[in-house]
């Protein structure tokens, strides 16, 4: 059974091989026990306000950090317990990139769409993302209480939405678009779709109304999710001939 308790054994585990390069005192074993100790802890008291967090702004965006690194092994074990019990499984931008240039080396009629959410992490409902949580089937209490006291001093701090800069952000993000992500994939003239975090592309057949569709995709995103109309990018051929490094483009154009 899936442990999801903030012991010394789980909290273990959190613990990355890159961590011991980043964070040099982990090799001395007293040193990564306090940590371990501290982070249970912190899993036991939660996160009552922002004080266990720095805030800071990078290119205009405001982005969260926790300078302690027993609180990034809480977070972690929040993150890791969300993941498990929603069933969350998350996609990296290279196999995204080789998954499109398999599916485009056959040589069919396409059309891609390269869309991006505007300021996605700032616009998404605390009401929505909270109920989203309470919702997950078996979460324990501890974890959902963690997250939506996070959530909360956020907002309380004139922020909205999520904050960036956490292990459990992306996480978050993908939670409020699983019913998105669920419409886009069904829909008939779809023959992949995939999203990193706020960045989606997806290929169709290239036989649907391109405003219409556009216009549909908008109107299944969340409240107050919309397209940055800015950083549309389509592209479509009736043939493809050669199409290697066409995901690669397609994927980093913005």
């Amino acid at each position: 059974m899936f442990d999801q308790s903030f012991n010394e054994t789980s909290l273990s585990r959190e613990i990355r091989k890159s961590d011991f390069r980043k964070y040099r005192a982990l090799h001395n074993d007293s040193e990564r026990q306090k940590q371990i100790t501290d982070a249970c802890t912190r899993g036991k008291d939660g996160f009552p306000d922002l004080s266990a967090f720095t805030i800071s702004t990078i290119r205009g965006k405001c982005v969260v950090k926790v300078p302690k690194f027993s609180d990034e092994l809480t977070l972690r074990k929040i993150n890791a317990n969300i993941l498990k019990l929603a069933n969350i499984r998350m996609m990296d931008r290279d196999s995204i990139v080789a998954n499109i240039e398999a599916l485009l080396s056959e040589g069919i009629q396409y059309r891609i769409y390269r869309l991006d959410i505007k300021s996605f992490y700032e616009s998404i409902s605390l009401a929505d993302i909270s109920s989203r949580i309470e919702s997950i089937k078996f979460l324990s209490s501890p974890s959902k209480r963690h997250i939506l006291d996070i959530l909360l001093c956020f907002q309380r701090s004139g922020r909205t939405g999520i904050p960036r800069g956490l292990s459990v952000s992306a996480t978050l993000s993908e939670l409020i678009l699983s019913d998105f992500d669920k419409k886009i994939s069904s829909h008939a003239e779809v023959f992949y779709f995939s999203r990193y975090v706020d960045d989606i592309i997806l290929i169709t057949s290239g036989d649907e109304n391109r405003r219409k569709f556009t216009k549909l995709i908008k109107s299944w995103l969340p409240t107050g999710l919309t397209l940055n109309s800015k950083k549309q990018v389509i592209k479509e051929r009736s043939r493809v001939h050669n199409e290697k490094g066409a995901a690669a483009q397609a994927i980093n154009t913005k």
